[in-house]
């Protein structure tokens, strides 16, 4: 099922040329004016504020009229910029609001998405989200359209329903936002969804393959003027109380430890930040897996202070390998587990067509890592609209006391009028250099395009890397081998369907000492009616050699060998704009020495906006001459919403190889803007033979200030 998340992102991430625009401004408030954030709209500002009210529809009918009307207003004074959205509806009782949390998916909910271009280059973005009950979501928008949601800014919401629709007041600190004190012109965009109707409608930008964060589809917005946002220093204390209790040794402690994030904005545009004595108390806890591959697992950065900025540092287009630096090589060691940071700093915004970034800490040792200074640097100069070059350096090693680093440079063009058509074409080339003390040193090179339009779609990727590349504070999957995969399909939409798309994937590895090591041929077909619901029929022939003995699972060892696997694959599911929706696939055919059947089922229970269920189960049946194993791995989530400030998060999960039940409660409490509570437990037991044990406990308690100068 997660691999669906690559169509997912080909249907919501294609880019359009934009169309001809008219201008949006903001206006000033004066001196004596305030804005009550209460949804309200009753201040005068709103009066005089310009009324955009054209929004067409993306989605089902490209360019069509809205069947609702939406009105977007912007003002803003010396700290803030205000968004005014309303939200007409003829039939109010028909609105859907499933989600009340704080970074909830409020994809499928009703609700307003504004984009904002703060330099007006159509490179780099914020995307902030509301729903009718003001539940918020964010994201930081790269390259042009990528959007990482994982970023969490400090901005307000409120939203109001009404006989007439409903409506909601945004207001964004100027210190939330990178910015050009130079740019005299932003780039806004509007998006409302009408769930019950599956539609779509923007202010600019009414393709259905183009998303809202497409930076190239924005009005530009005039009438901003950013003199001073105040002092711009933001003081983050915090306090952490925790117990942890090991159930077998009997033992167990608790320690008080303060700490302090700081930030401040040394220009409107230039940010630079400081940690001290770093604690992730709160952050949500990592999918447990089993890894049935040669590979090591990826598992996503979800610390704030690692998020923030997260776009400069990214490379080539590069997704996961091999990557020249990766955030969590900083403060977790390779099973996951927190290593103290002492002090960690990072400067980073953009001057002219110039953007960077800098990022250093000093890690404590921990019980298997060393302690270590750590660092990284990147700079990217856009060299046209379309082109732009960077460079990326990384110093340290977490694993070892060693010194290494890591240099790259890299290309990236990327168009939304490609060959004068209308059509959106990017494509990047890079190189990479790793020096480890008292290894040899390594290099990595490659090239990639990508055309995702309807119609053709097609993109291909080519990667080199040597045997001894070795990115110290970086990620790769293999070394020493020479890769090519792709994809060529067609992107239809005939009545009734959002997307059929008939697509053939491919992909070649061989090492670079010689020899042929994997070859897929992929014909698949996906299929997604206008409601939302999809099938996805799959075929893949793969061959794999084996040039040395893989140990899958303790005490079954595969030999070497060249290995032939023919498989059939199917996924489906219901949209998620149902209380209740089920995703389902199953897989199966030959593996190595003998056969191998996949099952996973998810379902996902929202009958009401204060809480949701999601159960996830997965089943690989491995039937080898070796050995016969069944793997299970289950995860169950249970989200309390009581109000828009105080959530109750549980998870459960657990997995048949470990024999381990993790169990993650996180209540969180905003009892006051950027004010926060947060109560943690975390509970591991193990399940061995049948006896269930408790392992061990932590307990956490982590009172967050925020005082904005």
């Amino acid at each position: 099922m997660k691999r669906l998340a690559g169509i997912a992102a080909l249907l919501s991430g294609l880019l359009a040329p934009p169309d001809a625009m008219a201008l949006a401004t903001a206006v000033r408030l004066a001196a004596d004016e305030t804005v009550r954030l209460d949804g309200a709209l009753q201040e005068t500002a709103w009066q005089r504020a310009a009324a955009l009210d054209a929004l067409r529809q993306s989605q089902p009918v490209p360019g069509a009229r809205a069947s609702q009307r939406t009105v977007l207003r912007l003002a803003y004074d010396e700290t803030q910029l205000f968004i005014a959205v309303e939200a007409f509806d003829a039939e109010p009782d028909g609105i859907v609001a499933r989600q009340m949390q704080r970074d909830s998916e409020l994809f499928f909910d009703d609700h307003v998405t504004i984009v904002l271009d703060p330099h007006g280059r159509g490179r780099e973005g914020y995307l902030f989200r509301v729903n009718p009950v003001g539940a918020r979501t964010d994201a930081i928008i790269f390259e042009g359209q990528g959007e990482d949601f994982d970023w969490d800014g400090r901005w307000r919401a409120a939203a109001r329903r009404h006989a007439d629709g409903w409506t909601v007041e945004i207001a964004i600190p100027f210190t939330t936002l990178s910015l050009d004190p130079q740019a005299t012109t932003w780039g806004v965009n509007v998006e409302r969804r009408i769930a019950r109707h599956n539609e779509r409608v923007r202010l600019a930008g009414d393709l259905r393959e183009t998303p809202i964060s497409s930076l190239a589809d924005t009005l530009p917005l005039t009438g901003i003027r950013v003199v001073s946002p105040g002092l711009g220093l933001r003081l983050e204390p915090y306090l952490v109380l925790r117990e942890t209790r090991d159930h077998e040794g009997g033992t167990g402690g608790s320690e008080l430890t303060p700490g302090m994030d700081a930030f401040y904005q040394l220009t409107p545009a230039v940010t630079a930040g400081l940690t001290i004595n770093t604690d992730f108390a709160e952050v949500e806890v990592d999918e447990q897996r089993v890894n049935l591959t040669r590979f090591p697992l990826f598992f996503p950065e979800k610390r704030e202070f690692f998020l923030q900025d997260t776009a400069l540092f990214r490379f080539a287009g590069l997704g996961q390998s091999p990557l020249p630096f990766f955030s969590r090589r900083i403060g977790l060691d390779r099973n996951g587990n927190p290593v103290d940071i002492d002090l960690g700093g990072k400067l980073s915004g953009r001057r002219d067509r110039l953007a960077f970034g800098t990022l250093g800490a000093r890690v404590a040792a921990g019980p298997n890592t060393p302690a270590a200074t750590l660092g990284v640097a990147r700079a990217v100069y856009e060299l046209t609209s379309a082109l732009s070059a960077g460079v990326i350096g990384t110093l340290g090693d977490p694993r070892a006391d060693r010194e290494a680093h890591t240099l790259g440079a890299d290309l990236q063009y990327r168009t939304t009028d490609f060959l004068g058509a209308g059509r959106a074409f990017d494509a990047e080339a890079w190189w990479q250099d790793t020096a480890t003390e008292g290894a040899p040193g390594g290099s990595a090179y490659g090239f990639a395009f990508n055309y995702p339009n309807i119609g053709l779609v097609a993109n291909a990727r080519f990667n080199h890397i040597d045997e001894h590349y070795d990115p110290a504070l970086g990620f790769v999957f293999q070394a020493g081998i020479r890769e090519v995969r792709g994809e060529l399909g067609y992107w239809l939409r005939p009545a009734g369907y959002d997307a059929v798309i008939p697509q053939f994937d491919w992909a070649v590895r061989e090492r670079l000492d010689g020899g042929l090591e994997y070859v897929l041929y992929n014909p698949e077909v996906y299929v997604e009616n206008s409601a939302g619901d999809f099938v996805f029929p799959e075929l893949r022939f793969e061959r794999e050699r084996l040039f040395e003995a893989f140990e899958i699972l303790p005490g079954i060892v595969i030999p070497p060998g060249d290995y032939r696997h023919n498989r059939v694959l199917l996924s489906a599911g219901t949209s998620r704009d149902r209380a209740l929706s089920v995703e389902v696939s199953a897989q199966a055919g030959e593996y190595f020495t003998g056969q191998r059947r996949d099952y996973e089922v998810e379902f996902l229970w929202q009958p009401h906006q204060r809480y949701n269920l999601g159960v996830e189960y997965e089943i690989a049946d491995v039937d080898l001459r070796e050995g016969r194993f069944i793997v299970r791995i289950v995860q169950t989530r249970l989200n309390i919403n009581f109000n828009t400030r105080l959530a109750l998060n549980l998870t459960a999960q657990h997995d048949n190889v470990s024999e381990r039940l993790g169990v993650n409660g996180r209540l969180r409490w905003t009892f006051a803007e950027h004010q926060d509570l947060y109560l943690v437990v975390n509970h591991e037991a193990g399940t061995f033979d049948s006896d269930f044990r408790a392992l061990q406990t932590e307990t956490i308690a982590k009172l967050g200030l925020s005082v904005a100068l």
